[in-house]
């Protein structure tokens, strides 16, 4: 069984995370400033479940909550990729800040789809290794 808090998040995401969280509440301000995603110690209480099965879930929880960030975040950045080739369609001239944005937001958009990606099948492994496939968060 995959231990809850033993899943490393690779650099280049962290990396990521430091430039798209949206404050010290979010899932990616979690990631960027401990470099992981970790359970902590406000673990939600059930009468339900025991210890262990609870951080199991809480664990999942985290991340499909981190999964739904980072679909955000590159929703975003997907949406300033657009309004900025619009802008190029147009025939309008950028200056050389603005083509370093768009040259940043292209590849923060091509790192966020990765990022997702990992978060994706990260999630799908811990739900099968849980037996958490149809839990629904409380």
């Amino acid at each position: 069984m995959i231990p809850v808090n033993s899943i490393e998040i690779p650099e280049r995401f962290v990396a990521l995370a430091s430039e798209w969280y949206s404050g010290s509440g979010s899932m990616l301000y979690a990631v960027c400033s401990t470099g992981g995603l970790r359970t902590g110690t406000n673990c939600p209480v059930s009468d339900y479940t025991d210890e262990d099965d609870r951080k199991r879930k809480w664990y999942v929880a985290l991340w499909r909550n981190l999964s739904s960030e980072v679909l955000e975040s590159h929703r975003i950045a997907c949406r300033e990729v657009y309004e900025y080739r619009k802008l190029i369609a147009s025939g309008s001239k950028l200056d050389c800040e603005s083509i370093c944005d768009y040259e940043r937001m292209v590849s923060d958009s091509n790192g966020l789809a990765e990022f997702l990606q990992f978060c994706h099948i990260t999630t799908a492994d811990l739900e099968a290794d849980y037996n958490l496939e149809d839990w629904e968060n409380e």
